[in-house]
């Protein structure tokens, strides 16, 4: 399956073989979908569910198109964030999809949780703190603020070369 195929999917993702639901809200659907080159992409559809998402809409602008934008920012400062990939809203304003946003999955990234109970002891633990706190600290002193930074927002690299490229933040549609 190739990138093309999942955008002609994008209403009817639950249907492809290579794609599993990993969230659900009342703000979105969340989709991880496997490609024909083997690569991983996170498939977000945003909902309209109320007036007020209407309006936020109206006066912030879409929020796939925000978190698109801020992942262009991001990357240009060299900060590690999701990479957004490409981008859709739809023609028709009144309906009940807001838009998508296709996300690159890099294969090594686990949430915070599942890294943590792969350390053995204490003392890599404590390393893994600090090395998630210096991430912290360079978003700050980056002019970074995620109004909603909490460890399912932050994402792991397993096999990264360093710990400056161990981290990956996500959701970026409130980050300022």
């Amino acid at each position: 399956m190739r990138s093309q195929q999942v955008l002609a999917h994008l209403g009817d993702l639950d249907s492809l073989p290579n794609a599993a639901r990993i969230k659900q809200s009342l703000q979105r659907i969340v989709h991880r979908v496997r490609l024909g080159d083997g690569t991983t992409v996170i498939v977000k559809t945003y909902l309209l569910r109320a007036f007020k998402d209407r309006l936020k809409r109206w006066l912030f602008g879409p929020k796939p198109m925000i978190e698109w934008a801020m992942s262009r920012r991001l990357l240009a400062m060299g900060v590690a964030a999701s990479h957004a990939l490409a981008v859709g809203c739809p023609r028709d304003r009144g309906g009940p999809i807001e838009g998508y946003l296709v996300v690159h999955a890099p294969a090594d990234a686990t949430s915070i949780a599942a890294y943590q109970a792969t350390l053995a002891d204490a003392a890599g633990r404590l390393a893994f703190v600090r090395e998630l706190a210096g991430f912290v600290r360079r978003l700050h002193d980056a002019g970074v603020s995620h109004l909603d930074l909490h460890a399912g927002n932050i994402l792991v690299r397993a096999q990264a070369a360093s710990a400056a490229e161990r981290f990956l933040v996500i959701d970026l549609h409130r980050i300022r």
